[in-house]
């Protein structure tokens, strides 16, 4: 059992890397710095005192308002917060107090962030993506944990099977069904509006709820800790946080392009404000355009790949791209039969959840999937 007091400064780092990430993904699309200007209030423009801004307990504190207009602060900046803290205790129980800890640590947060932002924007930043695959690889070099050889044939993996899949797609496509990307590009825009006014949509758009939403996850994490322990109440907490973070990001980007005009794009989306968050919105301007699909895959979720190939070598990216696959196409048959529209679902949130399922357990299902096929 690691130290209480290392798991308790694990628990109050990733409390901190957790509420940086939420800077990260409020400026990041935008090309903002994440320095510079102070967090303010997008309502009001008021800045944000240091006292108002210590991660979970502010919020909770403030209620989830703005100190001076009152206005909502997005409940997902709680969630992230309080998820980035379960992540790196899990990382710590899991792997002691090593490198290989905080590799799993910053790998799983970096997901985190990629889920956040292409459920919200459609949108994946280079700084999440091609960033984070850079520290991959760098970090491969250090004793333990993958090769750089496994590391780098995993990051070439990913890139170009996933740019393979994506070219060839759109070639085959373009050919055999012309128009049919511009079609996908206004359907989407369409059923994403009339998500919007979907009954369940508008009611996870309250906060009541957003936080009815958690209650399935109590349960959840009474159960993992009496039969996982600590480990599974850390990996419970994390994915309970996690999961609704990403939903309320999901959903209150549904309401950012209420004006929006132009057909919106698998990877840029038209998204023209920064609503319900605590963080200074910038210019509008700044903000992800929509633009006409050219290609089957997004281009965010190809260079994703690489960074997931740089951290679980070239067999975790196929246990990745299938469980993403297979999540994604569950996630969109399950909204065509909820709300009965045909958007598409940002395929980057799903290749994350097969990213880290792959980087904890890749090796062990790939072996049983092998044993259960005869092939060893």
């Amino acid at each position: 059992m690691t130290d209480p007091v290392a798991l308790f400064l694990a628990g109050l780092a990733g409390l901190a890397l957790g509420s940086f990430l939420n800077v990260c993904v409020a400026r990041w699309p935008r090309g903002a710095s994440v320095v510079r200007p102070r967090s303010a209030c997008p309502t009001c423009s008021a800045a944000i005192r240091w006292h108002d801004q210590i991660p979970v307990l502010s919020w909770l504190r403030l209620r989830g308002r703005c100190r001076r207009c009152d206005a909502r602060i997005s409940l997902s900046y709680p969630l992230v917060e309080a998820a980035g803290g379960a992540i790196c205790v899990l990382a710590v129980l899991t792997r002691g107090l090593s490198l290989e800890a905080a590799t799993s640590g910053f790998f799983l947060l970096v997901l985190l962030g990629i889920a956040l932002t292409d459920a919200r924007l459609y949108l994946i930043p280079d700084q999440f993506s091609l960033g984070g695959a850079a520290a991959g690889l760098a970090l491969s070099l250090a004793p333990g944990g993958i090769t750089p050889a496994s590391a780098a044939a995993g990051a070439a993996a990913g890139f170009g099977g996933m740019w393979l899949v994506g070219t060839a797609g759109t070639w085959l496509l373009a050919r055999a069904r012309p128009g049919r990307l511009e079609a996908a590009a206004r359907e989407h825009d369409q059923g994403r509006r009339r998500a919007r006014d979907a009954r369940g949509v508008r009611i996870l758009a309250t906060a009541r709820g957003q936080l009815a939403a958690l209650l399935p996850a109590l349960p959840v994490m009474v159960l993992a800790g009496w039969w996982f322990g600590p480990v599974g109440v850390a990996a419970a907490v994390a994915a309970g946080a996690a999961a609704p973070a990403v939903l309320v990001a999901w959903v209150e980007g549904l309401g950012e392009d209420a004006d929006a005009t132009a057909p919106v794009s698998p990877a840029v989306p038209s998204h023209a404000r920064d609503t319900g968050r605590l963080e200074s919105p910038g210019d509008p301007g700044d903000s992800p355009r929509a633009a006409t699909p050219a290609a089957v895959l997004g281009g965010g979720d190809v260079k994703m790949m690489a960074l997931a190939g740089a951290f679980t070598g070239p067999w975790g990216v196929v246990v990745t791209v299938f469980l993403g696959a297979l999540a994604g196409l569950l996630a969109y048959l399950k909204l065509r039969l909820l709300l009965g529209t045909r958007h598409l679902v940002p395929l980057g949130v799903f290749l994350a959840v097969g990213a880290a399922i792959s980087h904890w357990w890749g090796d062990a299902l790939l072996d049983w999937y092998l044993r259960l096929s005869g092939l060893t």
